[in-house]
């Protein structure tokens, strides 16, 4: 990333996809060998599985969501988008410190985890409001009898379990709109939103995008969240197809970005991204972008489309391109491309809009849309982390498409590890630190031991392994120490089991030789350990 070197290498042997698309083929067809009953006959359509990786789509992850589930785990302290430790005011007035699930055994957050946040506070006062009322009898409103004070008793601890959920979730709602105004990210999103579509919220290109983010990165608001400023750059350059590496290095300068938040950028070009472009550089990039639709009802600030959406909606209208999402064995006949050329490739399914403001996937289902029975599955594996907007898509295609849409191997789950793991743009961004340092700091299953003299060498077992204590380990390493001088000349030989004058200048030279190798190299040496 000096600027020299201004080209994206080209990729060395196969996709990281491909390998794994032939492997789980190769799987398939040794395992119909041994079972020669499988598959059953069954009335469901072929199954399609889609094998892609992250870089199919490296701008979703640095997006601001405001959809309630990908809200609350980017601005709250979420921990693995289940567990969330809260305080509220116990009966007494005191101040109490308790950690909610945000699983499927709440039934308030699952009603509205997959709603807009406007949608989903409006939902969680209507209900909350209508909750309140039917169980008046607890605020002392209203006149009641025996049989109903005892039908309240038997329900009490229902009723409270139900009140903590809908108190905690509007907590929640609340702390991420005050968040939303304090970090002006009304401001931050359009940016966003304008980089990753490639228009405006008007169907224009954007002109003015350098005007509006550099007042964003002086912003003190802004500025004291440096995760914002790395995404709103990298989303940036991902709309540019590369910047020059004068403008590249003054935006790094300009938002004051440290060695590591520029490397999370710069590490970009290991997911095919071209971040420095020269001007005799007139390609085109290859990533994937959409083109702008008009969808009443739209937020604004929630314009972009995932990658996997258009893969899921172009598989089922027959548009998706089979040369880059080729089949790993023959065409099924109802995809073959020759009925396209002819004109009998099977019309589009009318469906809503997936973003529009009022959605309708969360309604009780008619009898006809709930039988699943002979429903074609389709699952999407991304390698490389799912984002909890791509988790959305597994309801809201599903229901759009009339298909059974499987994120990863656990269809509309949250506490699913869609894929390889569920990533949030904090751990995105973690993520492309690590890049290009042959693991180190990200997590490697075999890391060496402490130095007895490093810090927090005293760790519990089984604690996860954070990115400090791998940087931390470079610097604590066992020490090696010069070599010592060799004799004076005219001294006698060193004792049987001392080295030579020789032994020691060539250990001096290999000391040197170490000594000149960059941090490159160590790091490739630590993460073969």
């Amino acid at each position: 990333m000096g600027g020299k070197d201004t080209s994206v290498g080209q990729p060395q042997g196969e996709y990281l996809s491909r390998r794994l698309a032939m492997q789980v083929q190769n799987d398939l067809d040794e395992y119909m060998a041994n079972n020669p009953e499988f598959p059953s006959a069954t009335g469901r359509p072929r199954s399609v599985l889609f094998v892609v990786d992250r870089s199919m789509d490296p701008v979703a992850p640095f997006l601001h969501e405001f959809w309630y589930q990908a809200m609350v785990n980017d601005l709250l302290p979420v921990k693995d988008g289940v567990h969330y430790r809260y305080k509220y005011t116990n009966t007494i007035g005191g101040t109490e410190e308790k950690e909610a699930l945000l699983d499927d055994e709440d039934p308030v957050w699952v009603s509205v985890r997959h709603l807009h946040m406007k949608d989903a506070i409006d939902t969680l006062m209507t209900n909350f409001n209508r909750f309140a009322q039917e169980h008046a009898g607890f605020r002392g409103g209203g006149q009641v009898n025996v049989n109903d004070l005892k039908d309240m008793l038997a329900s009490l601890p229902q009723f409270q379990k139900e009140r903590e959920q809908y108190s905690l979730h509007l907590d929640m709602a609340q702390e991420c709109m005050s968040l939303f105004e304090k970090k002006h990210l009304n401001m931050v999103a359009n940016v966003e939103q304008c980089c990753a579509t490639g228009f405006t919220s008007e169907g224009k290109t954007p002109k003015t995008l350098v005007e509006e983010m550099v007042p964003l990165l002086d912003d003190r608001a802004v500025s004291n969240r440096q995760l914002d400023k790395v995404r709103v750059i990298a989303l940036y350059i991902l709309f540019r197809d590369g910047v020059a590496d004068e403008d590249r290095r003054r935006l790094f300068q300009h938002a004051r970005l440290s060695i590591t938040e520029q490397d999370s950028v710069n590490n970009l070009v290991h997911l095919g991204a071209k971040v420095i472009k020269d001007s005799k550089d007139r390609s085109k990039g290859a990533r994937i972008k959409q083109k702008y639709q008009t969808v009443e009802g739209e937020y604004e600030l929630s314009r972009y489309k995932p990658v996997a959406q258009v893969i899921l909606e172009d598989h089922s209208h027959n548009r998706l391109e089979q040369s880059l999402f080729p089949f790993t064995k023959d065409v099924p006949p109802e995809l073959n491309p020759s009925l396209r050329g002819g004109g009998h490739a099977p019309a589009p399914a009318p469906s809503s809009s997936l973003r529009s403001a009022r959605p309708t996937w969360h309604k009780a289902p008619s009898a006809r849309a709930a039988n699943t029975e002979g429903r074609q599955r389709l699952i999407l594996f991304v390698a490389g982390g799912i984002t909890y907007s791509e988790m959305r898509l597994a309801y809201t295609i599903g229901q759009s498409l009339g298909k059974d849409v499987y994120i990863g191997g656990d269809r509309a789950r949250t506490d699913a590890s869609g894929s390889t793991h569920v990533i949030t743009p904090e751990q995105y961004v973690k993520d492309l630190k690590s890049l290009g340092r042959g693991g180190i700091g990200g997590n490697p299953p075999h890391p060496i031991q402490y130095h007895p003299q490093s810090p927090d060498r005293n760790r519990s077992p089984g604690r996860p392994v954070s990115y400090q204590y791998i940087l931390d380990r470079r610097h604590w390493a066992p020490p090696v120490g010069p070599p010592p001088l060799a004799p004076p000349p005219g001294q006698p030989a060193p004792p049987p089991g001392m080295k030579s004058a020789n032994s020691f200048n060539s250990a001096a030279q290999l000391n040197n030789r170490m000594s000149d190798l960059s941090l490159g190299g160590k790091a490739g040496s630590l993460s073969g350990a």
